[in-house]
């Protein structure tokens, strides 16, 4: 019990330290703790700041930042989760355990990113383990119903496939009025606070604009997923088991972009369901491969990635547990202090979300300046906000990320007075 315990303690602090270390330069990361901190500080999602999926692993994560609101804290909670999702993993793939978490950490990491996608993955295996120990449909409702509440577009589905898998109306009527608790809670809080045409709008009615903008993938994922599609039907074929219902829905986990970050889910599903199954694969496989790559793999992205002996904590506010290398730390001192000398200031810029967290200004539609992030038709919302003030200094960074919305940008600059730049940010005034 207790190498258990110890086995425990030390994968939180490795997930703390792979989040820390080699999440250092990710985006995604610094947008998923703004919008936990932008509900801790009173903010309502989808009425004072954009995000186009349900709330609850935002809401969870703000928890621990009403102890302490700064990314470090952010990050332990995702590093908690880690470890609760490593207890569930063990539990299912039993002696399996290594060998699938060294599967799980390829590429880079991503797969325990702190975002509302691990939250799915920690309930979709969850969910896995209920129903392989038979446990009661009513706690299964709940978490399908959580499920939902974590990316609506997946949890939606899974809850569709979890209520045939039963094959009987009796079961499956009893997890769908489970799994409408939570969500009809979470219906009630969008009606109290006025929000829901706003939750409607980003993310239903504009996914739309997200589809529309965000068409990309390449060979490489494509032959990803075939190869999941090949082993599904395969799977229907050969294998009668109630795992087939999950991995059908599991395909939503590409949603909304078929690209590495979320054909790692995909993938990581799929060996974890191989791994179920066939329990015969530790003694072809033994525990000690799998420990023997997770080592080698850390290694490696160690050396690889050398500029990480460069890095150190930013000695700035809520991001100060942020790993900058010293031309950084220049960098965002420097633009930080000439945003700060501004009164009313406006970002766009795929950085915007950093600098209005550090600078403690709240959160807005325009922190997270991606195509389909503003709802239906939400470029033209993104130009009537921008139309609607004045005496405004704006400091706009175009990029090359084909989400970034460079048509703002250059919107901005049509209709403002340029002033001057700031390292790389061109500042203009709108009067």
């Amino acid at each position: 019990m207790k190498k258990k315990i110890l086995k425990y303690i030390l994968l939180f602090f490795f997930f703390l330290l792979i989040i820390l270390v080699f999440g250092a330069d990710n985006t995604d990361n610094v947008w998923n703790y703004g919008v936990s901190h932008a509900i801790r500080i009173g903010e309502l999602p989808y009425r004072d700041f954009n995000t186009i999926t349900t709330p609850l692993y935002q809401f969870i994560m703000s928890i621990g930042l009403f102890i302490y609101d700064s990314y470090l804290t952010f990050i332990i909670c995702q590093a908690i989760l880690c470890t609760i999702f490593s207890y569930i993993l063990e539990k299912l793939v039993k002696d399996n355990f290594w060998i699938v978490l060294s599967i799980l950490l390829f590429p880079i990491f991503y797969f325990f990113f702190p975002n509302y996608n691990f939250l799915v993955m920690l309930l979709f295996i969850y969910i896995i383990y209920l129903e392989k120990e038979k446990k009661s449909d009513s706690l299964i409702g709940i978490i399908l119903g959580l499920l939902v509440l974590t990316k609506h577009s997946v949890g939606g589905v899974i809850l569709v496939f979890s209520l045939l898998s039963t094959k009987s109306i009796k079961r499956s009527f009893k997890r769908l009025i489970y799994s409408l608790i939570p969500i009809s809670i979470f219906i009630i809080y969008l009606l109290s606070t006025n929000t829901l045409m706003h939750f409607l709008d980003l993310c239903v009615f504009g996914l739309f604009d997200f589809a529309e903008k965000n068409k990309y993938t390449s060979p490489f994922f494509i032959i990803i997923t075939l190869v999941c599609i090949i082993y599904t039907i395969y799977s229907l074929i050969k294998k009668k088991d109630f795992l087939n219902y999950y991995l059908i829905p599991s395909f939503t986990l590409l949603i909304p972009i078929m690209d590495m970050f979320h054909c790692t889910y995909l993938v990581g599903f799929f060996a974890i369901v191989i791994f179920i199954r066939e329990k015969e694969l530790n003694k072809i496989i033994p525990s000690i491969y799998g420990i023997t790559i997770i080592i080698v793999f850390l290694l490696c992205n160690t050396i690889k990635n050398d500029y990480i002996k460069d890095l150190s904590f930013s000695s700035t506010g809520r991001m100060k547990y942020v790993l900058l290398d010293k031309e950084s730390k220049t960098y965002i001192k420097s633009v930080l202090n000439k945003y700060n000398s501004y009164k009313n200031v406006c970002m766009i810029s795929m950085n915007s979300m950093y600098f209005d967290i550090e600078s403690d200004k709240k959160i807005t539609y325009f922190d997270i300046p991606l195509y389909g992030n503003f709802g239906y038709n939400g470029l033209n919302k993104m130009k009537n906000k921008i139309e609607n003030m004045h005496d405004t200094y704006f400091f706009l960074l175009d990029n090359d990320n084909r989400q970034f919305v460079n048509k703002l940008t250059k919107y901005v600059r049509k209709n403002a007075k340029y002033v001057e730049n700031i390292q790389n940010y061109q500042i203009y005034y709108k009067e």
